[in-house]
């Protein structure tokens, strides 16, 4: 859950967005305060205090997101939190949460007088303070890095390109792979030309965060997904608009750090969470001729795709007639007739001996899918057909 937090705020772009994941945010946040007073069974001191790590890193995250969509006054950076515990000898637990510093001696320069003015207010409670410890916990964002090696149901299914690089450029060897696509030794940065003369590098820094790859896509003209693996393969970022160069990533995490691969046949890899044939799936970011066949008829109104006929293929059948389309409109008519009697030809075997004369006619206009369009009409008179 905690992970699930901190990745989607990459992908927050409105205040209502930051509302909702906010709320997320605390009711997680109360959920680990809930698990931290628990008396029994009892926490051990190391999970402990990593459930109270895990909170000051979401109130630090909760404040630098909050800058992005709430003014806040200077000095917001740094706060005190107050977090309960079931110590059994009870012990004050607080935390000051860090939005802004980077640099840890500057960051404990600006918080003394915070931490201070706490343990003096603890002090006038206190008789004396018998320890203090501080534990500095550092926020890092979702960001790909060094070379991991790939789960083996993965590498089985032979979907994905591991480059092995030994810098934090993973992303940009990823993409230089897809574009670029070796024959032989696909897991070697030799294989493929140095991503620094082929991409568009301005301003994006290495390791690569989720929130500098719309910057990427922009500099490159290449429109990128990533999938990352849960309960199988899901997508965790979706290109706004795919572009003729696309470029498909997996992102996977140890305890540590992250890292991209590159994902060349996204049908091998997720085709067994859908079917158990082995038959080729077409995913909508897959850049197959029948997927552009696909996006030209997704592209029309008319709910049917159209297919011209061949010199081969000329002849048209149908036979499924519960599927035809309701015709938009039906006309009913009717005519009334008076019967004059004819004289007989006597020089005719055969003679009309009645004839059909027209004094009415209605009809009725039958619309299917706006009955104000329906409507009746009729005329009475010896010419009504004429």
């Amino acid at each position: 859950m905690e992970r699930d937090l901190i990745q989607q705020t990459t992908l927050l772009s409105t205040k209502e967005e930051y509302i909702a994941w906010e709320q997320r945010c605390d009711e997680f946040i109360e959920s680990l305060e809930e698990q931290s007073r628990i008396k029994r069974p009892r926490l051990s001191i190391g999970n402990r205090q990593s459930v109270i790590a895990r909170i000051a890193r979401l109130e630090s995250l909760k404040d630098s997101v909050r800058g992005r969509f709430v003014y806040v006054g200077a000095g917001y950076g740094l706060r005190w939190r107050e977090i309960e515990t079931a110590f059994e000898s009870r012990i004050l637990t607080g935390a000051v949460i860090n939005s802004n510093h980077i640099d840890p001696r500057r960051f404990l320069e600006d918080a003394s007088e915070t931490v201070i003015e706490r343990v003096q207010c603890i002090m006038r409670a206190l008789s004396r303070i018998l320890n203090l410890n501080v534990n500095a916990n550092k926020l890092n964002p979702l960001r790909a890095g060094c070379h991991i090696k790939l789960p083996r149901e993965i590498m089985l299914k032979r979907a994905v390109v591991n480059v092995q690089s030994k810098d934090t450029a993973c992303f940009a060897w990823s993409v230089v792979a897809a574009l670029h696509p070796a024959e032989s030794y696909t897991y070697r940065t030799s294989s493929y030309p140095h991503y620094s003369s082929v991409l568009n590098l301005t301003d994006i820094e290495f390791p690569m965060t989720f929130s500098q790859i719309k910057k990427f896509e922009n500099h490159n003209d290449i429109s990128v997904n990533v999938y990352a693996i849960e309960d199988g393969i899901i997508p965790i970022r979706l290109a706004g608009r795919k572009r003729n160069k696309h470029v498909n990533l997996l992102y996977v995490q140890d305890d540590i750090e992250g890292h991209f691969a590159l994902i060349n046949n996204l049908s091998r890899l997720v085709r067994s969470q859908i079917s158990k044939k082995k038959n080729r799936k077409y995913f909508c970011d897959s850049s197959s001729a029948k997927l552009e066949l696909h996006s030209v008829d997704c592209g029309k109104l008319n709910d049917c795709a159209i297919r011209l006929l061949s010199e081969d293929d000329k002849w048209l059948e149908f036979k499924k007639h519960c599927r035809k389309e309701r015709v938009p409109f039906v006309v009913y008519a009717d005519l009334e007739c008076a019967l004059e009697k004819m004289d007989k030809d006597p020089a005719s075997s055969t003679y009309t001996y009645q004839h059909h004369n027209v004094f009415s006619i209605g009809y009725y206009v039958h619309c299917s899918y706006d009955n104000s369009l329906s409507s009746y009409r009729f005329h009475r008179d010896k010419d009504c057909v004429s």
